[in-house]
Formats: structure tokens, sequence, C-alpha cells
């Protein structure tokens, strides 16, 4: 018995879907686990692991709070963390546009060294490290875990932002900077404050100058404002009267 294309189709994309919610399922549970535990006492820890709370206890909170300084703890964690992003996005960015636009010999070769970085596994540099960092004095700073995280993060950044940028075509770069800014048009605000493009944008600043100086009382200012606006703008072009039967029979008739 043959199935439909619908049919099949309807199959494959529920398979690929219950393949992901049980791929969702393994990786949150445990963070699930963890954070019930949390509320539990360390008997119930041990001989209930998967089991919810019979008390919801903040006992752990509480000395996590008052017995460790986690403040500092979370303070370093954010601000290594953003310090390693933000060095891994510069760097990693500027070796990949050169490798992705810039043809020359060895591209690839350098490519290829920037991969090699994921292929070892850090349980093998752990000891290297370990050596060099007491070398340059850099145990227990805030340098020496940002340099580690930088050299980790470089390798699949730089893979990544390489395809990243050679799927961009080319024309973008070549295109003069100005070119959308001359097409869009001047940016303004109109009377209610609203962001406008185009001509619209000098039209509803005059009005609303005018709408201002006609407030106030000046009269006779808002009325020059308002002519040599009217002078200033492009007239229309009025469109071709195309002639019709009746127009053609007219003119013959003359």
């Amino acid at each position: 018995m043959r199935t439909s294309p619908r049919t099949g189709e309807f199959l494959k994309n529920g398979g690929i879907q219950a393949m992901l919610l049980i791929n969702a399922f393994i990786m949150v549970y445990p963070l699930f686990v963890m954070v019930i535990s949390s509320f539990k006492t360390n008997a119930e820890i041990f001989t209930s692991p998967f089991a919810m709370p019979e008390s919801f206890s903040l006992a752990n909170a509480e000395k996590v709070w008052m017995d460790t300084n986690f403040i500092r703890y979370l303070a370093n964690s954010i601000g290594v963390t953003a310090v390693s992003i933000i060095l891994i996005v510069v760097v990693s960015t500027m070796a990949a546009y050169a490798i992705a636009r810039y043809e020359f010999r060895g591209s690839t070769l350098i490519l290829m060294f920037f991969l090699s970085g994921m292929t070892v596994p850090l349980k093998l540099a752990i000891i290297p490290l370990f050596i060099e960092l007491d070398t340059l004095h850099l145990l227990n700073t805030y340098a020496g875990l940002v340099l580690v995280y930088v050299a980790m993060g470089i390798p699949s950044a730089v893979f990544i932002m390489t395809g990243f940028l050679r799927s961009l075509p080319r024309e973008l770069e070549e295109a003069p900077p100005d070119a959308t800014r001359r097409r869009a048009g001047p940016v303004g605000r109109d009377h209610d404050g609203r962001m406008v493009r185009g001509g619209r944008a000098g039209r509803t600043d005059r009005a609303g100058h005018v709408n201002e100086l006609q407030s106030i009382g000046c009269a006779e200012r808002a009325r020059d404002l308002l002519l040599r606006s009217r002078c200033s703008l492009p007239r229309r072009r009025q469109p071709p009267v195309r002639a019709t039967q009746e127009s053609r029979a007219a003119v013959k008739g003359f």
C-alpha cells in the first residue's frame, strides 16, 4: 500500500519533531533536577534524588547567601565572560574577514590552522597551560583566565564567521555608502513627533513651524514662511492626456 506524499511528509516531520522533543527533554531534565534539589535537605537528596521535595526549604539558599561570597563569584563570572566574548568576536571577525574576502596563498592553510584548535581536547592542554601561565605569572589572575577562554573560543568563532562572510554578496561592499540614504531621502519628524522619510519630512517640519508661529500670534511670519515653502516645493508633473475617440471626433469636426 503506497502512502500519499502528504502522509509521508507528515510522518517525516513528526519523526523529526519527536527526536527534537526527546533531545530537549534530555537537556532540560538535569537542570530541573538541580533546581528541585536546591529545595531539598541533604537527606532527601541522597534518598530520593529524582523525586519532588517533601517540603520546600530555603535553607540551602540562605546558606549560600550568608556563608559564602556569592555576589563576588557572580560578578567574577559575568566580568570574565563579557570580556572574553568581546575579544573573541572582535579578533575572530577580523581574521574571518581576511580569510573570506582576500584571495592569497595560504588562506586555506590558515583556516585549517584555526580549525585544528577545535580538534585538540582541553584535557590534553591542562598541564601545558598550567606551566605556561605559571611562567608568565598569570596564575590566579583574571587576565590568565580571559586568555584561556579567548584561545578556546577563537577556532569555532573563526569557522562560523568565515562561512557567514562568504555567504554575503560582494555587491554590499562595493555599493557607495550613501546610495541607500540618497534613495530613501531625508529623515525628519512630523507635528506629532513621528519619524517620516522623504519629501514628507520637509513638508511636515515646515507645517509644524507655521503652526507654532500662528499659535504665538506671528501671523505675518507664518504667512511668509508658508509662501516660501510652497514656492520651494517642486511642482508635480501632470500625466499626459491620452486622446480618446470622442476627442478625435471633435477635432475632425472642426
